[in-house]
């Protein structure tokens, strides 16, 4: 299985430390590619980052001279890593709590062919179901996409392409919305078991409130445009 991890990591060197130790424990980094990908990040986490780097050497890291929000880091690595079987997305404030988790979501998204995107959350509602002694649920509407991280195949990717780079919020709701578009479902994985911290520092809260409005305005646009079109953009420029 080719599985690549992609962790963006933007400050909170102390959530980064958890979240990065954490998928060390529970993941087996021969098996597993870790892509880290620091978007310019303050000292005290790149100096963390560098020595994580030193101490597992497997792990891939890609460092940002300036930032570029989180889609366009994603599509680096997409970019980097095109031929992979599963990427699973994960933010730098999540922590792990499943060992062998990867294991468990490659036999998860073979019970749906390939056909879905699998989020874990710990605390979701849903419609809760089990489908081959595995637990999910599935949440509604389909747009609303948010927890721990969430997971495609390639199937997925190649159909989809590349996150939406236009605004940094809700990336992972507009690449579901694409995807639900494209022919494809979502669900929760109960059987992983993660857990988020979901806060923001005050200067990144300023950041990120003061280009809210202009966000907001091309996202909804753009999720107009796809609503009614049901045109993909951002397909991978090597698959015919």
């Amino acid at each position: 299985m080719k599985h690549c991890i992609i962790v963006t990591v933007f400050n909170k060197p102390g959530l980064t430390k958890r979240c990065l130790e954490s998928l060390v424990a529970t993941t087996d980094l021969k098996k597993n590619i870790l892509c880290v990908i620091d978007d310019a990040s303050s000292i005290s986490t790149k100096v963390y980052l560098q020595r994580f780097e030193d101490k597992h050497p497997e792990v891939v890291l890609i460092r940002n001279n300036k930032n570029l929000g989180k889609p366009r880091c994603l599509n680096l690595v997409l970019k980097k890593f095109p031929r992979m079987d599963y990427y699973t997305i994960i933010d730098n404030d999540v922590t792990v709590k499943t060992k062998n988790w990867p294991n468990i979501l490659r036999q998860a998204h073979r019970d749906w062919n390939n056909q879905v995107i699998l989020g874990a959350y710990t605390y979701m509602t849903g419609y809760p179901f089990v489908k081959n002694g595995r637990h999910y649920l599935d949440p509604r509407p389909f747009w609303n996409l948010a927890g721990c991280f969430f997971s495609f195949s390639k199937k997925v990717f190649y159909k989809v392409g590349y996150f939406f780079d236009k605004s940094c919020r809700s990336e992972d709701a507009d690449y579901c919305r694409r995807a639900y578009l494209a022919g494809f479902r979502w669900f929760y994985l109960k059987d992983i078991k993660a857990t988020i911290s979901g806060y923001k520092a005050a200067g990144e809260r300023k950041r990120l409130d003061k280009r809210f409005k202009i966000e907001q305005t091309i996202r909804r646009r753009w999720s107009d445009y796809v609503m009614k079109t049901h045109k993909i953009y951002y397909k991978p420029k090597f698959i015919k």
